[in-house]
């Protein structure tokens, strides 16, 4: 798989040359049949360059603005962990996850009232895919029970960074 530099360098090459090889077969052919079959060819390969220069440029701006946003996703759990909420948190976990980039994951706990085992294993799960695709994972404000809770779960083992010192 060629990299995006590759892409736009030859997007840029292939326009380069059908439009050196075109300007050539026209200002050069003796032959009025090959003049006309280059003059009917100019506006595809014009197409086809300007399709293959915009669509290195998507990629360029894709990658620029995507790198411009170094924030963290964040998620603000509220209530309780447990079973009942489990497939929920867990849905809500994967989808900010596929949102987040580098820059990282950072799960807000300061709403949570309890955390029961059940409810530890999506938060599990999430840091667990987020250590494999090499996001960060941060959890922040967490209270003393949650925490405790957490520990418990071997979950900080798991994180990048732990605000509020997950360590009961």
């Amino acid at each position: 798989m060629r990299t995006r530099t590759e892409k736009a360098a030859f997007a840029v090459a292939f326009g380069a040359v059908t439009l050196t090889t075109t300007w050539i077969g026209v200002r050069y052919a003796d032959d009025r049949r090959f003049q006309y079959a280059v003059l009917i060819a100019i506006p595809f390969a014009l197409r086809q360059a300007a399709l293959e220069i915009r669509i290195t440029l998507q990629q360029l701006w894709r990658r620029f603005s995507l790198a411009a946003r170094r924030r963290p996703v964040v998620v603000k759990l509220r209530g309780s962990l447990d079973a009942r909420t489990a497939d929920r948190t867990a849905r809500y976990l994967d989808t900010a996850l596929k949102a987040a980039t580098a820059s990282g994951l950072t799960i807000d706990l300061t709403r949570v009232i309890n955390v029961s085992r059940a409810g530890t294993a999506p938060l599990i799960a999430t840091a667990r895919k987020a250590t494999r695709d090499h996001v960060p994972v941060t959890v922040r404000g967490a209270g003393p029970a949650v925490r405790q809770a957490l520990h418990d779960a071997g979950l900080d083992h798991l994180v990048t960074h732990l605000s509020n010192n997950i360590q009961p």
